[in-house]
């Protein structure tokens, strides 16, 4: 079957042409926490951005290689609040308020147009094999982490599989989604719902 070419044309070395894909990139986030996945074309990134579609395309296949790069970003800084989390955490020994923290932890890093832009990359995940892809390859990797902290907390024991911490962790992406949709107005109320269910889902 064949799959659309997903990798950069071209790897930016230079400053300018490194400030160029970063304005590129800005201007798909803007096309898609503005107007939403379905209005991302190269066309409307270009307008959005300033800079010209040929330009783009040296340096993007189609709007799938920005949306790569895009999501890659977003799951990085997902991980990176997570690191930032459990270091500065480690003293907490009861799962539940451990876990319940690392949740709040993600809503409180995360402003109204990223919620909408978590919303969005998730939307392009449910038609990406690609992207499923990406976001599997780090759902692996963090739950290796949770299990972990599992581990340290007491939840499960040295040597268990972390199918539990699998579930657990299905769940809690789950719920940030949701809150993520939420109304900007309703979304305090979700948060106070859902972070209950945090502390059932991962201890």
């Amino acid at each position: 079957m064949h799959t659309k070419d997903l990798s950069a044309r071209k790897t930016p070395s230079q400053y300018r042409s490194i400030e160029k894909v970063r304005k590129i990139l800005d201007g798909a986030i803007e096309v898609l926490v503005e107007d939403g996945l379905l209005a991302l074309t190269t066309n409307s990134v270009a307008e959005m951005s300033g800079v010209t579609v040929g330009s783009i395309y040296q340096y993007f296949p189609n709007k799938e290689a920005i949306l790569l790069v895009l999501y890659r970003e977003w799951l990085d800084e997902a991980f990176q609040t997570y690191r930032e989390y459990a270091d500065a955490h480690s003293e907490i020994s009861d799962p539940a308020d451990y876990f319940e923290g690392l949740f709040m932890a993600y809503c409180d890093a995360s402003g109204e147009r990223d919620h909408k832009l978590s919303s969005e990359l998730v939307n392009a995940l449910m038609t990406n094999p690609q992207l499923r892809a990406m976001d599997e390859e780090y759902s692996i990797n963090i739950v290796q982490f949770l299990h972990q902290d599992r581990i340290r907390l007491g939840v499960d024991q040295p040597g268990s599989t972390t199918e539990q911490t699998r579930i657990g962790l299905d769940i809690v992406v789950a719920l940030l989604d949701v809150v993520s949709r939420a109304d900007r107005a309703a979304r305090p109320s979700y948060i106070e719902r859902t972070r209950k269910l945090v502390r059932l889902s991962l201890s």
